[in-house]
């Protein structure tokens, strides 16, 4: 395994550490969807190594974690990062308020879909627009962290 795979497999370690934490039920609307960010700042920062298949096996997890239909996660995951994967090199050039607006947008398809699928079968529906706002108010930060810990394990 090269060096960005051992990082994006420990970054999406704590980014599914982060998703288990059980948090107070007031709070809940507004939990941002970690893995996300995480998986947009690996397909930008490592394309080659970040992709289809992460999203896939991520997603499944995320499933797990859960305990949601079978591969309802993966399948929103494998969604938007594949049309995010169209946009990966413009998004670079982006402002961090329109690098902001992107992900929240990607984040609200995620759960849209999310929606469409409990809609499909027949689960009480549970949408609501916030965990998108904090997604989008998350990606900064987590790109600093993601960065500097990528460029530390570079330097050595």
């Amino acid at each position: 395994m090269n060096r960005d795979t051992i990082a994006i497999l420990i970054s999406l370690f704590i980014g599914f550490l982060l998703t288990a934490i059980p948090i107070a039920e007031p709070f809940h609307d507004f939990y941002p969807v970690w893995i996300i960010p995480i998986l947009f700042y690996w397909l930008t920062a490592a394309p080659g190594v970040t992709g289809l298949w992460t999203a896939w096996l991520s997603g499944l997890v995320l499933d797990i974690l859960f305990n949601s239909l079978f591969a309802a996660h993966a399948l929103a995951l494998l969604i938007i990062v594949a049309f995010f994967g169209k946009i990966t090199k413009q998004f670079s050039f982006f402002s961090g308020l329109q690098q902001m607006f992107v992900v929240f947008l990607f984040t609200l398809i995620y759960l849209s879909i999310l929606t469409g699928i409990q809609c499909i079968t027949h689960e009480p529906i549970t949408f609501t627009v916030w965990p998108a706002g904090t997604t989008a108010l998350v990606w900064p930060i987590s790109t600093v962290i993601l960065r500097r810990y990528h460029q530390r394990r570079y330097s050595r």
